[in-house]
């Protein structure tokens, strides 16, 4: 392989992040960041802060638990520090937990607010985080990318039917392949130019709605010179007809351009316990890539606690609030969570909602104060919040629900099988769904995806095979479980075809008892026999997941 670039990213932060290109758990730390105040040593004693208050929420779940105690360590702090000196004694801080595997600091001309990052283990995964700060110094919350998707460059001379052989042997869905260029050998005029794009943008898969196949007449030649855009090119149906288009059209790959090659883009599986060094080292083995870059989806833990006292650097939300239900299902005892986007979009998806909350034993307050805005990045979308109700007693609840001046009430009631919302629609908050309907206890469900139709019989065979281990289909209560959908009669809704990004799939709900190693044996089972013909995803109500792809790793 040529080169392998870093993380194509818009955010100055993350590519000097990347440059550095040091896992915190890998370095040895000095006890005292150079230059930090030596009295903020003293400060976690000052503040009541112990080992103990922070470390209990060492995992992803709840480490946005450990903001308000972040926010203590900075109030205590001497009020003549500077923003550098004081990010140095965060640094301090962070280090001195027990449970913190790293922390550093990251200060250049370009950053307003100087970077802290800290790390810590988590399930066997070393995880680093990124302090977000308002314009008081604050910190309002903590973020981390997922690696969502690779961009992969091919060398000069590298036809489009090999690409086509390239995607075919690995299992990830293909978002879109660009930069190639063909030229016709027909008769050049504005006519034919115009034919031959009208007709090759008829097919689905050279436009987006956004994006279509283009061409022109070479400036200097006249020559009918055609730019491709391919969408959704895992279905080999679309690559046959490409290469027949190729042919009916005239159609020869030129190489003639400065940086001629194809890219295409892969979308890779959300996976946060995968780091983003496994995705390149297993492009890396392609010797025909000249380069990769990864690109990523932003998560931001929010503090849910803060009531006041950021008032600077937040803006009143001016649009609705959409609020989905979401159960926890992983965690014993399950609990309950608002998830919540204004409808506006901001400079940066990042932007979390400030969100005060009361709770009682039949009465649940929550204020949504503003949208802190962070400043500008590449993730343009709604401010986000995501709101922990806790372990909540079955029963009725009154749900207030504030922005500004205007109130809105609901009724929250929670059952052993659902949570259900009752509210007049309004212009203020929104519901997705008004029930959410509990996973029941030994659940499995997954899909497997494919994109042959005649693969059907496999994927029969499959779940056959599924239920000879032990599953049972059972008719389950209609409605809105977060991960699939019940039909009227108790089946598992199926997808829309073309709305998944697969060009067939099949859905799957069970119950099962049995012992989940059997599970494990047999998609291991198909996984191996069969990666090329299908994918398989399936999930436990008991948090286990079991990919096929992830037994080709």
């Amino acid at each position: 392989m040529k080169q392998l670039l870093n993380p194509l990213y818009t955010v100055t932060m993350l590519c000097l992040l990347s440059f550095w290109g040091i896992a915190c758990s890998e370095v040895a730390y000095d006890p005292v960041v150079p230059d930090a105040p030596l009295e903020v040593l003293d400060i976690k004693g000052r503040a009541g802060i112990s080992d103990d208050d922070f470390c209990r929420y060492l995992d992803i779940e709840n480490i946005h638990r450990t903001i308000p105690i972040v926010n203590r360590y900075i109030d205590n702090l001497p009020g003549n520090l500077d923003a550098n000196q004081r990010a140095q004694a965060l640094v301090v801080m962070f280090r001195s937990f027990r449970g913190i595997t790293g922390a550093r600091f990251l200060q250049d001309e370009y950053m307003q607010t100087p970077a802290v990052f800290f790390s810590f283990m988590d399930d066997g995964t070393d995880r680093e985080l990124t302090l977000d700060f308002s314009s008081t110094g604050k910190v309002l919350s903590y973020y981390y990318d997922v690696t969502t998707g690779v961009y992969a460059k091919t060398e000069r001379y590298y036809t489009i039917d090999r690409v086509f052989d390239f995607i075919n042997s690995l299992d990830f869905e293909v978002k879109e392949i660009t930069s190639g260029v063909c030229v016709s050998r027909l008769p050049s005029s504005e006519a034919e130019l115009q034919r031959i794009t009208n007709a090759l943008n008829a097919k689905p898969y050279t436009h987006d709605g956004v994006w279509n196949t283009g061409g022109y007449l070479h400036y200097l030649t006249g020559t009918i010179t055609i730019f491709p855009h391919l969408f959704g090119m895992n279905d080999r149906s679309y690559q046959a007809d490409w290469l027949a288009a190729m042919r009916e059209y005239s159609l020869v790959e030129t190489f003639d351009y400065d940086h001629s090659g194809y890219i295409v883009e892969f979308q890779i599986p959300e996976d946060r316990t995968i780091p983003e060094s496994h995705w390149k080292d297993m492009f890396a083995k392609y010797d025909f890539l000249e380069w990769v870059e990864m690109s990523y989806k932003r998560y931001t833990l929010a503090d849910e606690t803060i009531d006041g006292g950021y008032e600077e650097g937040v803006t009143a939300i001016d649009s609705k609030i959409h609020i989905n239900l979401v159960e926890d299902y992983k965690t014993a005892p399950r609990t309950f969570r608002l998830h919540c986007a204004t409808e506006k979009a901001y400079s940066s998806g990042s932007n979390p909602i400030i969100v005060a909350k009361e709770l009682s034993a039949s009465m649940i307050d929550l204020s949504f104060k503003g949208v802190a805005e962070i400043g500008m990045t590449a993730d343009i979308g709604p401010a986000r919040a995501y709101i922990d109700l806790g372990a909540l007693a079955e029963g009725t609840y009154t749900l207030n629900l504030y922005n500004g001046d205007v109130k809105q009430t609901a009724t929250l009631i929670v059952t052993a099988e659902s949570y259900s919302i009752e509210m007049a629609d309004n212009d203020t908050f929104g519901f997705k769904h008004k029930q959410l309907n509990r996973i029941p206890d030994n659940t499995i469900w997954g899909y497997v995806a494919y994109h042959q139709a005649s693969t059907s019989t496999l994927v029969e065979s499959f779940l056959n095979d599924l239920t000879g281990a032990g599953a049972v289909k059972k008719a389950y209560r209609p409605g809105y479980y977060l991960h699939f959908e019940i039909d009227e009669s108790g089946d598992i809704v199926q997808p829309v075809p073309g709305t998944t990004g697969h060009y067939f799939d099949r859905l799957f709900v069970y119950d099962y008892q049995g012992d989940l190693a059997n599970i494990d044996r047999l998609v291991e089972q198909y996984a191996l026999g069969h990666e090329s013909e299908m994918s398989i995803m399936l999930y436990t109500e008991s948090g286990e997941e079991f990919r096929s792809w992830m037994y080709n790793r």
